[in-house]
């Protein structure tokens, strides 16, 4: 019996799994993209969206540009938050905040930006509103266009957070949010569960023929 449970683990240890492709649950990508906030200092910007499906709060992603070049001994770093939204607005309940370094970002034109909440395991619904702010100690651009995304809003604040109001005029930005990635076993490993499943019953039934043979006492 050991033997077949050796055989059957060094089959089951051979298994790989293949990076699912992350869910998105809410994005707007509009044809062009231009200057759409300039977030820094006690000034926050971002955009209030629905979720389409429950699960792991994954990444965000937007499409931002460093004003001027930032200096080399110091990190640029840009603050993710993400918040429960009430009549349509952000609300004070931060469910979880990420610290991007984003000295890459480009002088000269937009490029994305993106902040990986996974590991915080930050529970969304389907249906929800919820919201993400983006802040730094210098300012920054975000990209984005005209009103164009039907489940949320830019909105902006000039007191750090404490109070929010839509963006005037109405705008929404470039972003990208989706679920956390799930590995899934490549398609060849089916079969080695199958195999090693059949490996266990027949140890197992092998093991019951011995029994039935022994002689009781």
């Amino acid at each position: 019996m050991k033997m077949f449970l050796l055989t059957a683990s060094v089959l089951l240890s051979t298994i790989t799994a293949l990076p699912c492709s992350a869910q998105i649950i809410a994005e707007f990508h509009p044809g062009f993209s231009g200057v759409s906030a300039l977030p820094g200092g006690t000034r926050l910007d971002g955009q209030t969206f629905t979720a389409t499906s429950s699960g792991s709060l994954g990444s965000i992603s937007v499409l931002a540009q460093f004003l001027g070049k930032p200096p080399s001994a110091t990190p640029f770093n840009v603050t993710f938050q993400f918040r429960t939204v009430s009549g349509g607005l952000p609300t004070s309940t931060i469910l979880g905040s990420v610290v991007v370094d984003a000295s890459g970002l480009s002088g000269t034109a937009l490029g994305q930006l993106s902040a990986d909440f996974s590991s915080q395991h930050i529970a969304v619904v389907a249906g929800d509103a919820y919201a993400f702010l983006l802040s730094s100690s210098s300012t920054f651009a975000l990209g984005g266009n005209r009103d164009g995304y039907a489940g949320g809003q830019q909105v902006i604040s000039f007191d750090s957070g404490k109070t929010f109001g839509p963006f005037p005029p109405p705008q929404d930005l470039d972003f990208t949010a989706s679920l956390a990635a799930s590995p899934v076993p490549e398609p060849g490993s089916y079969n080695l569960i199958g195999a090693a499943g059949l490996i266990i019953l027949g140890g197992l039934r092998k093991a019951r023929e011995r029994l039935s043979r022994s002689p009781r006492s």
